[in-house]
């Protein structure tokens, strides 16, 4: 589902029409179908894969296409997606090892939404990568691995702090993205969790930094994690969307 949320985000940020989206968003919801060929012992394995065991597993992206075309009703640009969703621009994906245009445009396009999934989410082996540097490290290997356009698609749609992230600003407030800003991704709508002195406000106050009225110089310096600091991101997210206030208090002398 996360996968098929971030691609639709990335296909309205292009334009496409509502027929064609609907194709893209059944296709991304069935990109992983293949896995339901793969042996329960790999793909429920609680740890890393041995070379073989991962050469079984990257058959999924084949199995996804073949359920698809047994189905009937696909049409190939849904099939695309599914089986080279895996594949990189300098042919270092899988199944195929295609290369740049050999890859449909609307795979190109699933490639950055799932490896950005996969960076962000927590395994057994692995923690998960704060979105922050998940989304730099996609941005470093556009033109390499990731199509150029598709990135800077997904970067605007998400926003280079996208929403959810927990940040530390210059003042030393902590806050939480609370909406993304497709005009400067740098200067999105935040939900200010404490004082400069540390201190948890009263309410979330809701600052637009793209506002200087609301921002009063207020810059993100830095993605904090919120597991590290303790912070339940979803709970913070409904707190900020019933209770945020979007007029400041001002501390009384």
């Amino acid at each position: 589902m996360n996968v098929c949320t971030l691609v639709v985000a990335v296909a309205q940020a292009q334009g496409i029409d509502a027929g064609t989206l609907t194709m893209i968003t059944t296709a991304t919801l069935l990109h992983d179908v293949g896995k339901t060929r793969v042996p329960l012992e790999i793909l429920n394995k609680p740890g890393r894969f041995e070379p073989d065991e991962l050469e079984v597993m990257r058959q999924h992206a084949t199995y996804s296409g073949d359920i698809m075309r047994e189905g009937g009703d696909f049409p190939e640009e849904a099939i695309a997606i599914a089986t080279q969703h895996h594949e990189m621009m300098d042919g270092s994906g899988y199944p195929g090892g295609l290369k740049g245009d050999e890859i449909h445009p609307y795979a190109r396009m699933t490639a950055v939404a799932d490896v950005y999934d996969a960076l962000t989410a927590k395994r057994v082996y692995k923690p998960a990568m704060p979105m922050h540097q998940a989304l730099m490290r996609i941005h470093k290997n556009k033109g390499i691995e990731f199509d150029e356009h598709f990135v800077e698609l997904f970067v605007k749609a998400l926003g280079v702090y996208p929403i959810g992230s927990l940040v530390l600003l210059n003042t030393k407030e902590v806050a939480v993205v609370f909406e993304s800003n497709p005009v400067n991704s740098f200067k999105p709508t935040i939900g200010l969790l404490t004082m400069p002195n540390q201190k948890p406000r009263a309410a979330p106050f809701i600052c637009n930094l793209a506002k200087r009225s609301e921002a009063e110089g207020r810059e993100v310096t830095k993605v904090l994690d919120p597991e590290q600091q303790g912070v339940d991101v979803e709970q913070i997210m409904t707190l900020i969307a019933e209770r945020g206030e979007r007029t400041e208090r001002r501390m009384r002398g």
